[in-house]
């Protein structure tokens, strides 16, 4: 496969207005290095993305509810699987090449009521098996192993004031039990696994419960108690970064210490005392190439450079951290995904 690497000017398109992009801040970056992959399909909304390393990765086409795998880092597709066709939108989990699940919804008119559906494959996709659950929806689903998995569902039961709740299985998602974490004022963003012990439940407030073994326990974990919308990134088990929309803090939660960034970025990915990041503009991520600056530090968060950004249009938080030291983020415009990796 063919890489076009990133090292000087980007040439960008006209979102960046007549004077053309501002000059670059600083020299190359030191520890870091940006690939552009053309791929053979256009990222949309209706596509679901996981990636398991540099080369492997599946994609869900949400609205075809058809299932596609890469092998060469995205640059081309083919079809894994097809689900039955479903008025609910399809989820996916890829827990490694081998090991992966996806969820929707079967509608049975004749006794008028509606299953999830399960799908679980332990050899990449080649065969299935399916369980079934009554009067609940899957949003959201997530495995620490190939038995113990988390899911974000909503169990009907004609009642007022169902709501998501925090499910767990041990069986690879054949059986499922309501978990006891208290879910009713928390809209979960997603399920983050920073190993296979520690893990949080994010909320679009940041991030609401800790696990450090694997999610045979919950702990309640707010680093932000300002309440405003923010991201989330976890260093470790104690130290963080809140991301809100005019600031960005480096937490321990421990010491109940915060520290805030001289400017609000995004962090996109920290291996040891290299960082990567994102400035945000106007409380927001920046959407024109031209506005898209990396920020690095090599000291862990002291002192931070300013280097000239990524050619996307817009980031839009689709950015996934495959491991620490290497980001993978699709363009929403076009057929590209971009490659970051600590050298």
């Amino acid at each position: 496969m063919k890489w076009r690497f990133i090292w000087a000017v980007f040439f960008l398109c006209s979102a960046c207005g007549e004077d053309g992009p501002p000059p670059r801040e600083t020299s190359l970056l030191e520890s870091w290095e940006v690939k552009e992959v053309l791929t053979s399909w256009s990222f949309f909304p209706g596509s679901e993305i996981q990636f398991i390393n540099e080369w492997v990765g599946f994609r869900l086409d949400k609205s075809l509810q058809k299932l596609y795998k890469t092998t060469d880092a995205g640059r081309t597709y083919t079809p894994v699987f097809q689900l039955p066709n479903s008025s609910n939108p399809p989820s996916l989990y890829a827990l490694d090449e081998k090991h992966l699940w996806l969820t929707t919804v079967r509608n049975d008119e004749e006794l008028q009521k509606s299953f999830a559906q399960i799908y679980r494959s332990i050899d990449g996709g080649n065969t299935w098996e399916i369980s079934e659950r009554e009067s609940t929806f899957f949003k959201m689903i997530s495995f620490v192993s190939p038995s113990r998995g988390f899911a974000y569902a909503i169990e009907y039961t004609g009642e007022y004031g169902d709501y998501f709740r925090l499910f767990q299985t041990e069986d690879g998602g054949a059986t499922w039990s309501l978990s006891d974490v208290d879910m009713s004022k928390v809209n979960l963003k997603r399920i983050l696994w920073k190993t296979s012990e520690l893990g949080f439940l994010e909320g679009w407030n940041g991030a609401e419960f800790r696990t450090l073994n694997g999610g045979r326990t919950w702990e309640p974990f707010r680093p932000n108690s300002s309440q405003t919308p923010s991201t989330f990134y976890p260093i470790d088990a104690d130290q963080y970064y809140d991301m809100r929309f005019t600031e960005t803090l480096k937490g321990n939660w421990s010491s109940e210490i915060q520290t805030k960034l001289e400017q609000p970025i995004y962090i996109l990915s920290q291996s040891g005392q290299d960082i990567i990041g994102i400035l945000m503009e106007e409380n927001y991520l920046p959407n024109a190439p031209c506005k898209n600056y990396l920020m690095s530090s090599t000291d862990g968060g002291k002192i931070w450079k300013k280097h000239f950004g990524l050619p996307l249009e817009e980031i839009f938080y689709l950015d996934q951290e495959i491991q620490p030291g290497l980001v993978v983020i699709p363009d929403r415009y076009s057929a590209k995904l971009i490659l970051i990796q600590k050298k």
